[in-house]
């Protein structure tokens, strides 16, 4: 039992504990299908980025009904036109016609005529609407019925809009009917001698040329109880939008298509007007524009050139992992991302770590892809940044109780001057190993950086980071050369102390903590103008900087329990210094001056060489009593300067 208890002590096996633990809570957020929707945004971020055409010349042509076709043949096309320019492809030798028109019902004239064409030429295939539950469909024409020239033009189309799969056959209790892409790549195929098989080791999935299409099941890749009805599979778009070589209907008719460009090709018939067009976004589509969606004839030349591919190339379909390999998947990367505290608990190190996972996980589906397998990015990403970011703050936290607790308060914080004053003043400061609980006087600082709220919607997370990083970093360096002693971080701001944690004893001392406390604010105003002018340069978001600034008796000490404690001051003077810089925020409008705004008490420290104006009594939030508030217009270098 004791060794047991040993091993779970063990840094190592707790990181682990950690990533497993994390995993686990992935995966069951996965399976309740939460993370569906942003799963599949990433999957077609993948396929953008991983799209290349396969067949660099399509073998397909698209025959498009265009506005300027309705305007001169009328809407629906009559039955005339339609059987003249089938007739005249058959001729041109097109060795696959696909009709995405519906021709269920005659549009006058022309109906024998066309029924002439479908009977002749046994490589058209016209379409159907499979029937529902309730029974309503759209048959195709009659003249095909009971043939293989008809197939459904039914799209499969995700939550969001976009048609990520496609149905190869659908079933009811009459028949068993084939898609209208396949249908039509399949009398295209007849003449290379292909037709479709079962494959031997799963009679259930069909077997197109050397290729077997395993049967899309409802929890594949990252959808979680999707609809699978029918005999279904993934699309793999060749990439670019109107990606087909086109034609319009009038050109065919009028007989200025070359034979060339239509013979032993495939070619589809149907809308690609505006006004008639039915349109479908894609993994492709960025965003929900017009712009952005394909007509469903092009839509269907994609899966025609998919199954050509299939067939005569080996392309294989695009394919998953078992639900239980995607677990198993998520889980290492958690435990991975616990393990890679062990080596390093500095901020930038865990952070340069945790992105270069994020980046070899991008690269393993990147790659995945392009070997049309779905694996998931998103899950085992989480998994990695959570853990890893919870076992950091852990071995943070214990590397820090591990410090000698004095320095831990204050080397990081504080200047060499101001950590030798603390050690030679120890004797007064510490109490059995912790910082004396003391009233004195210092001077609080508050500073924050303004506009970060509408910065961070902008920038991503490293970026962002990065941002924060240069900004708190410029302000620390500053309070610390001031001999400030810098308090705390909150999200874009800092707290700072003038006067701590050794008390003043005299009026002279503390006015010299309130004035390294202004020159402290106008040296980081001035900064940050250095800062900006940099990154509006690389067009980066600029910040500004605002301050609030008490002087008054406060109350030093540490608090927080023996595993975790942290040096602070309390009192009126620091929520006074508080609000004060947020009556900044509120009220300043002045870019031609620093945002600075003083107590009274900090105000009688300053002579006459500094610029100051006096704002009024002002009842800031929070305080019941109102308070003098002064704002800093500007200061000489010799008040910039460092002390």
């Amino acid at each position: 039992m004791t060794g047991l208890r040993e091993l779970f002590r063990s840094t190592p096996v707790r990181m682990l504990l950690i990533g497993l633990l994390v995993g686990l809570l992935v995966v069951l957020c996965r399976e309740s299908g939460m993370l569906e929707p942003t799963e599949l945004s990433v999957y077609d971020w993948t396929v953008r980025f991983a799209s290349s055409s396969a067949v660099s010349d399509p073998p397909i042509v698209l025959v498009t009904i265009t506005e300027d076709d309705l305007q001169r043949l009328g809407w629906p096309v009559p039955d005339q036109y339609i059987a003249k320019a089938l007739n005249m492809l058959a001729g041109y030798g097109a060795r696959s016609i696909g009709l995405d028109l519906y021709r269920d019902r005659e549009v006058f004239p022309g109906r024998e005529a066309l029924h002439e064409v479908l009977v002749q030429h046994h490589n058209i295939v016209a379409v159907m609407k499979f029937p529902d539950e309730t029974g309503a469909g759209i048959p195709g024409p009659p003249i095909l019925r009971g043939t293989d020239q008809i197939g459904f033009n039914d799209i499969m189309v995700d939550p969001g809009g976009i048609v990520r799969r496609a149905v190869l056959f659908l079933e009811n209790e009459e028949e068993t009917t084939m898609s209208f892409p396949l249908a039509v790549a399949l009398k295209y195929l007849q003449a290379e001698g292909i037709a479709p098989e079962a494959d031997p080791s799963h009679p259930e999935w069909m077997k197109l040329g050397g290729t077997t299409i395993p049967r899309f099941q409802s929890r594949d890749g990252a959808y979680m109880g999707i609809d699978s009805g029918g005999y279904q599979m993934l699309v793999k778009y060749l990439g670019a939008q109107y990606a087909f070589m086109r034609v319009s209907l009038g050109r065919v008719i009028s007989g200025e298509v070359q034979r060339e460009t239509i013979e032993d090709k495939v070619v589809i018939v149907g809308s690609a007007a505006e006004s008639v067009r039915d349109d479908f976004y894609t993994p492709f589509s960025v965003g929900r524009d017009g712009n952005q969606q394909i007509p469903g004839i092009e839509l269907h030349a994609h899966l025609v050139s998919q199954y050509i591919r299939m067939a005569l190339y080996g392309e294989p379909p695009i394919r998953s992992l078992s639900e239980g390999v995607e677990a198993g998947w998520i889980i290492i990367w958690g435990c991975l991302g616990a393990l890679a505290a062990l080596w390093t608990v500095s901020p930038w190190r865990i952070v340069l770590i945790l992105g270069g996972g994020v980046s070899v996980l991008t690269l393993i589906a990147y790659w995945a892809i392009l070997g049309h397998w779905w694996i998931p990015l998103l899950p085992p990403a989480m998994s990695w940044l959570i853990a890893g970011g919870i076992a950091t703050a852990w071995m943070s936290t214990r590397h820090q109780r591990e410090k000698a607790w004095l320095m831990r308060l204050f080397s990081q914080h504080v200047s060499k001057e101001v950590a030798d004053a603390v050690w030679s003043a120890k004797e007064q400061v510490l109490e059995d190993g912790r910082i004396r609980p003391q009233k004195l006087i210092s001077t609080v600082f508050f500073a924050d950086v303004a506009g970060f709220s509408s910065i961070a919607e902008r920038l991503a997370p490293s970026p962002l980071m990065e941002w924060l990083n240069t900004y708190l970093r410029a302000m620390t360096q500053v309070i610390v050369s001031h001999q400030g002693v810098v308090d705390d971080f909150f999200g874009d701001g800092i707290k700072a102390n003038f006067g701590v944690p050794v008390p003043r004893l005299t009026q002279d001392e503390i006015r010299r903590d309130a004035v390294n406390a202004v020159q402290a604010g106008l040296a980081l105003i001035s900064e940050f103008d250095q800062i900006n002018q940099a990154r509006k340069q690389a067009g980066i978001p600029v910040g500004h900087v605002r301050i609030g600034i008490a002087t008054g008796p406060v109350v030093v000490g540490t608090v927080g329990g023996t595993e975790r404690v942290k040096y602070t001051t309390v009192g009126d003077v620091v929520n006074i210094a508080a609000r004060l810089e947020q009556y900044a925020k509120e009220t300043h409008r002045d870019d031609r001056h620093p945002c600075l705004y003083l107590s009274e008490d900090t105000r009688r420290f300053l002579d006459q060489r500094w610029n100051i104006e006096d704002l009024g009594v002002v009842r800031l939030p929070g305080k019941h009593e109102p308070v003098k508030v002064y704002r800093v217009l500007n200061g000489s270098q010799e008040h910039i300067a460092s002390p």
